[in-house]
């Protein structure tokens, strides 16, 4: 019940701080759910930061309003958040502008030659096909020196459910699963994958 009324109140307070944002871009009422709603975005920054890497780079595809990127515990560190959507893209520069969080309006394929610690992307992948999510993380890791890869596997009421061991079969081996965490009629795992040595 006190859980319920405090993610009541989170969600009450997202809206007034961001509803000039949302007036303005006219992005979806969706990215106006809270951190609170969403633990494991909370559970991400601890592993990353108890896990630092070589460059401190990390890029999150389909950043949404930086629940992870904007994170006070990531604020030193490289942090890229590339998002498709225009609306989303461009309340992001307005909010984050006094930060040092860069943005790109794009997909995947505008990310090449870094060497990225982390690239996370969960929320949203699971609109896209399974072959086509296996060729996007093999161009990635191929253009890309990645790390690790944080990504999710839902169940429930979902286009795709994917699997990812199909990276173990590419060079990475899974490290660390978190959750489980509630996902729409169903549950959501956190699977973070670490480049083999």
């Amino acid at each position: 019940m006190i859980r319920k009324i405090y993610i009541k109140l989170c969600f009450l307070w997202r809206k007034i701080k961001w509803k000039k944002y949302q007036n303005k871009y006219g992005f979806g009422s969706w990215h106006m759910i809270p951190k609170a709603s969403k633990p494991y975005t909370k559970d991400i920054v601890k592993y990353i930061v108890k896990n630092k890497g070589e460059t401190d780079c990390i890029v999150e595809f389909g950043c949404g309003l930086c629940d992870i990127l904007a994170n006070r515990g990531l604020k030193k560190w490289k942090r890229t958040g590339v998002e498709k959507e225009e609306s989303v893209y461009q309340a992001c520069r307005a909010i984050y502008k006094n930060t040092n969080i860069k943005f790109i309006h794009g997909s995947f394929m505008d990310i090449g030659d870094e060497k990225i610690d982390w690239f996370i992307a969960v929320n949203f992948i699971h609109n896209i096909p399974e072959e086509e999510i296996k060729k996007i993380l093999y161009q990635l890791a191929k253009k890309n020196n990645v790390q690790y890869f944080i990504l999710d596997e839902v169940s429930g009421n979902y286009p795709y459910t994917h699997n990812f061991d199909f990276l173990v079969r590419g060079g990475y081996c899974l490290v660390q699963s978190l959750g489980p965490y509630k996902a729409d009629q169903g549950e959501r795992y956190i699977r973070i994958y670490r480049i083999k040595k």
